[in-house]
């Protein structure tokens, strides 16, 4: 912040050099005289979690702006710098280093022909909510493609109502390729940025895909709230994006996606939840996050609605786009439904608490399956349940039309946990407990009641279990060892690597050949410098092992029009493949 007056302007002056892949940024700020702060933010939107942006920040420099003369700049904190302001015109250069693909849809990637720039290290001043201009230097021949939100004021300068809408403000420059389609009078943009195989004969079947992704996301709404959008897609298989902002969105599409259906099945999932979240997140937001707090975090309990219902219609969008089977939409359900349950944590954790602790449990940590439940997989299964309720209504409605008008409330003020609760079980009465059961208590999702209802038949089973998760569901590594299991009587621990089973070298199919079919067998682990031979007793959990369709014509017809889908049939008993389970979280399961 600045003491003793306020930034009157920011302007930033940001200069591309792709072969050092970094950025030299020239900021220049009009404050009182006084001490100053500038900061980087410590996370962004979309991405619940504290990150060590600023450690890319280098050599950070500040001068009085009018004689040259330069001032003192002192780190402060592990996102900030202490500025001596004398004068009542500071400028501050520095460069930020921008190369890891990884972390790409947060702070944006430099490489030698393109880069995707974001305002994630680009220094503020906390309190400052007023307007800043930036100037893109870049090599002349290079393209440049700005997203809606800012005012173009040159070639290459905007100005942007606030810092905030900077940060989430994608700029594409350098060599890419541009599909412009107009959907119902809204221009999109589709902006590859590198060229996988396949590109030249497919790439035109990816945009007809999205359009019809964006389309029924339309339908949801009523109407688009931009004035043109932008998808910026990836095929650099580092680039494990997906992040949403106002007027775009960054995802990774991945190297096969033009050659693979899988490939392009998740990209469509990962297009349409970004693509939602346009209107649930950057425009209709949980109340903390409408005035954000970009240093110390904005906690809020209505993450499982905000990405919880996100996460859901992803799945629905892509049944009602073509892009996904209702078999493999139901599949997913029951696996979303059975990956929660066999943790731990399902028992002891909320979905709101799993909102609220977000930034604590936003990475993977070992013990996260015993303390930590994902907002996303819970609340897409509230989502579900809701749907599934008001669909079998005396007076039949859906989540859509719920949802749109939920919209439309709490657009501009934002809303609680309290009021999402409150406004859907007003929808019906039978959703008051079903919330107050689901989002307050642990270990409550009624998704297989829910099912059942709807005309499925869900079979259990007690199937043989030993509480192993193994990175990647891979191993040798163990990446998590369930609470009370008996791989935890036994004595394993998370970061143990498994070298032999019953005296033979490690290998999957054995591993899980041993859980299902001795009673007990040995393992040898490597844990540090030193090795273990343990013994494992698996005992039995019960799980849902089948599900097949027992409704009526009446049920049936309830599905086609809940998916858009008249061409679904299930005939009488017929048994629905359970082995899809998409998630782009990972899709880790116990053994």
């Amino acid at each position: 912040m600045a003491v003793g007056g306020v930034v009157r302007m920011t302007t930033y002056r940001v200069r591309i050099l792709p072969n050092e892949h970094a950025l030299d940024i020239e900021m220049t700020i009009d404050p009182q005289p006084g001490a100053l702060v500038v900061e980087i933010p410590t996370w962004v939107p979309g991405a619940y979690g504290f990150m060590r942006y600023a450690r890319d920040v280098v050599d950070v420099k500040a001068f009085d702006a009018t004689s040259g003369a330069p001032i003192a700049a002192v780190r402060h904190g592990w996102n900030a710098f202490s500025i001596d302001a004398k004068s009542t015109r500071v400028r501050v250069s520095y460069r930020a280093l921008v190369v890891d693909a990884s972390w790409g849809e947060l702070v944006g990637i430099v490489q030698n022909d393109h880069a995707v720039l974001l305002g994630t290290l680009l220094f503020f001043v906390r309190g400052h909510d007023g307007p800043c201009t930036v100037t893109y230097e870049m090599p002349e021949n290079w393209a440049l493609h700005h997203p809606a939100g800012a005012k173009a004021i040159g070639a290459r300068t905007f100005e942007y109502p606030n810092f905030a809408t900077l940060l989430d403000t994608p700029v594409v420059c350098g060599s890419f390729d541009h599909v412009t389609r107009d959907i119902d009078g809204t221009p999109f943009h589709f902006i590859f940025l590198e060229r996988a195989i396949g590109f030249d004969k497919k790439a035109n079947d990816i945009v007809d895909a999205l359009v019809a992704i964006s389309k029924e996301c339309k339908a949801i709404f009523g109407s688009f709230p931009f004035e043109s959008y932008s998808f910026v897609m990836s095929s650099d298989p580092r680039a494990e994006w997906g992040l949403e902002h106002e007027n775009a969105t960054m995802i990774g599409i991945g190297p096969q996606v033009f050659v693979d259906d899988d490939a392009r099945l998740q990209c469509m999932r990962v297009a349409g939840h970004e693509l939602l979240h346009a209107w649930n997140v950057k425009r209709l937001k949980p109340k903390p996050i409408v005035n954000l707090d970009l240093t110390q975090g904005s906690f809020t309990d209505g993450l499982w609605v905000a990405e919880g219902f996100t996460r859901y219609y992803e799945f629905l969008l892509a049944v009602r786009a073509r892009e996904m089977t209702p078999e493999r939409f139901f599949s997913n359900v029951v696996n979303y439904w059975r990956h929660l349950a066999m943790r731990p944590a399902y028992a002891r954790t909320s979905v709101a608490d799993s909102s609220r602790a977000t930034f604590l449990n936003h990475h993977r940590y070992p013990g996260a399956w015993n303390s930590s439940i994902d907002y996303y997989d819970g609340g897409m299964l509230v989502a579900f349940d809701i749907d599934a309720v008001l669909r079998r209504a005396k007076t039949p409605s859906s989540l859509d039309d719920a949802f749109s008008a939920f919209y439309t409330q709490f657009l501009e003020a934002g809303f609680t946990g309290d009021d999402a609760r409150a406004f859907f079980a007003k929808r019906d009465p039978a959703l008051d407990s079903i919330l107050a059961r689901e989002v307050d208590g642990a270990g409550k999702l009624g998704t297989m009641e829910q099912l059942e209802a709807l005309g499925f038949r869900v079979t259990r089973a007690d199937v043989p279990f030993a509480g192993i998760v193994l990175v990647k569901n891979t191993g040798p590594k163990i990446g998590d060892v369930l609470d009370g299991s008996p791989a935890q009587r036994a004595g394993l621990a998370p970061g143990d690597e498994i070298v032999r089973i019953e005296k033979s070298a490690f290998h999957l199919a054995g591993l899980k050949w041993l859980v299902k079919n001795e009673k007990a067998f040995s393992v040898e682990v490597q844990r540090g410098a030193g090795f273990l031979t343990l013994r494992i007793e698996p005992t039995l959990r019960s799980d849902v092992t089948e599900l097949a369709w027992a409704g009526s014509a009446e049920d049936l017809d309830r599905l086609k029009k809940w998916l858009n889908r008249e061409d679904l049939e299930f005939a009488p008993g017929a048994k629905l493949s359970l082995t899809a389970y998409d998630n782009f979280h990972g899709t880790e399961a116990a053994l």
